[in-house]
């Protein structure tokens, strides 16, 4: 399915690039660069420049109003997890609400077109984060678990899952392996 008819007029969506990458990067809230460099331990440009270039996943987006890069997005395969995978996306901080609530949408069926290819969507939150987690929880995404100390700052994350229990047989999921892990 291709959100490309649900896009309003001067709404643009495409592989994203590197120049896309660094205007995201450069116009990202400032909360939202925190939990990026809290969880990574390296700068918000690099972080997404690896996830715009990383060969083995699905290719990063962008969505672009009156041509300008707004969002990038993508999703990426847990591995060793069949059926489970991660989105992401990085917005602007001077998103116009109008455009802020379109952006909403349009994530929304996002997500809905990814859980038909990915049973589990799962996802990690900084917990100084409020609007993501209310993005989140918007979205359908359940808060599963609590990660103390966690990514290279060792700061607190909640994780979020969005998906289909596994029918029969133990499930497994990035919350059990975390907490296999003695992370949470």
């Amino acid at each position: 399915m291709s959100l490309a008819k649900h896009l309003p007029p001067d709404y643009a969506d495409r592989n994203a690039t590197s120049s896309d990458t660094a205007h995201v990067a450069r116009l990202l809230r400032p909360v939202d660069r925190a939990e990026m460099e809290a969880l990574e331990g390296r700068p918000a440009f690099q972080i997404l420049a690896s996830m715009v270039d990383a060969p083995d996943s699905a290719p990063a987006r962008v969505l672009t109003i009156c041509k300008a890069p707004v969002m990038l997005y993508g999703i990426v395969a847990c591995e060793g997890l069949p059926g489970n995978a991660m989105p992401w996306l990085a917005t602007i901080e001077s998103l116009a609400q109008d455009d802020l609530m379109s952006v909403m949408w349009m994530s929304r069926l996002q997500v809905d077109v990814w859980q038909h290819r990915w049973p589990k969507l799962q996802v990690v939150c900084d917990v100084r984060n409020i609007f993501r987690r209310q993005w989140l929880e918007w979205l359908g995404f359940a808060a599963c678990g609590h990660l103390k100390e966690f990514g290279a700052a060792r700061r607190p994350f909640d994780l979020y899952e969005r998906g289909a229990m596994a029918a029969k047989g133990e499930e497994r999921s990035l919350t059990k392996e975390m907490m296999s892990a003695g992370s949470m």
